[in-house]
């Protein structure tokens, strides 16, 4: 009787040990996920493109800031418009910065022209981004200085940046309403892709 009750406490470990093992050992279309139940729905490609839409208005926003702030050093302003101008860039940065996160996030189900519109404004938004805390660092350490060659120049690297990017993204944005007005015609019109 003893041996019985063994075998059976062997056997309900070993059934144990091979079911929680199943589920390890089966294939990743198998296996549930831990995704939110909407993954597997979402227009990513969508998303991309309202996110891109976004860095198109914010990097409009940007470029006229910015120009506005390479012109300060032909003038006499204090150094808080200084402030308040980078202030302004810096924001519209975040602002751009927040959103091409998520959209390199999401990269890998983005559409190819999508992608390489990423990889093209990514590098620019990162030089941007440190052009403009190399200024604002100038002007926190050198207030009184604000025709120092190198302030000036991150200001002028900022409005071509800033313009650089708007164009880009602006390119990139005409050219997917373009493919996707192409594709509706296409469905309209019911021709086959080839």
């Amino acid at each position: 009787m003893r041996i019985k009750l063994i075998r059976k406490i062997g056997y309900t470990v070993i059934a144990a040990v091979l079911l929680a093992g199943s589920g390890f050992a089966a294939s990743p279309a198998q296996q549930p996920t831990a995704l939110c139940p909407n993954a597997v729905t979402w227009d990513f490609q969508k998303e991309a493109s309202g996110l891109l839409g976004e860095v198109q208005a914010l990097s409009g926003k940007l470029r006229l800031d910015a120009e506005k702030l390479e012109s300060f050093p032909r003038s006499k302003l204090s150094w808080e418009s200084h402030a308040n101008q980078l202030n302004l860039v810096r924001e519209h940065v975040n602002q751009i910065g927040d959103r091409l996160k998520r959209i390199q996030e999401i990269r890998h189900v983005t559409s190819p022209w999508q992608q390489q519109a990423i990889d093209r404004i990514v590098p620019v938004a990162a030089e941007l981004a440190s052009r403009a805390q190399a200024a604002i660092e100038h002007l926190n350490e050198n207030k009184s200085y604000l025709f120092a060659p190198t302030y000036t120049d991150h200001l002028s690297t900022i409005a071509q940046q800033a313009g650089e990017l708007t164009d880009s993204v602006n390119t990139f944005v005409e050219y997917g309403n373009t493919r996707q007005k192409l594709e509706q015609l296409q469905q309209k019109l019911e021709i086959a892709q080839s």
